[in-house]
């Protein structure tokens, strides 16, 4: 991972000035872990979570360059990260960071996780 990049990251996570949510990089109020990244790169690169509503959908979907769950490639590229949905050790398996955020995971425990991993 870049380590300017991996910097802010961990600053963002560990700032108190996002709110932690689920399920989604973002929802119009909260942010997983991966949609804080997203914040990041979108802010560096002049860009805004693109708003979509759906009929077919029970719920409204912020998107950053097409995506609403993972990181877009793009943004994973900027970032260094081999996957849009990176994992991280923990216990004696891998698991999503996306996953550990929607088990529970709080910002500060998923940023010990970046810090030490990545």
């Amino acid at each position: 991972m870049i380590s300017e990049v991996k910097t802010k990251w961990l600053q963002s996570l560990r700032s108190g000035d996002y709110s932690q949510g689920t399920n989604k990089l973002f929802d119009g109020k909260s942010y997983c872990c991966l949609g804080v990244l997203c914040d990041l790169y979108q802010e560096q690169s002049n860009q805004q979570w693109d708003y979509r509503t759906s009929d077919l959908e029970l719920t409204d979907n912020f998107y950053c360059n097409d995506q609403s769950e993972v990181l877009p490639d793009d943004v994973a590229i900027w970032a260094g990260l081999d996957s849009n949905n990176p994992t991280v050790l923990n216990e004696s398996s891998r698991v999503p960071l996306a996953e550990l955020n929607d088990s529970g995971y709080t910002f500060q425990e998923l940023s010990n996780y970046i810090e030490e991993q990545f």
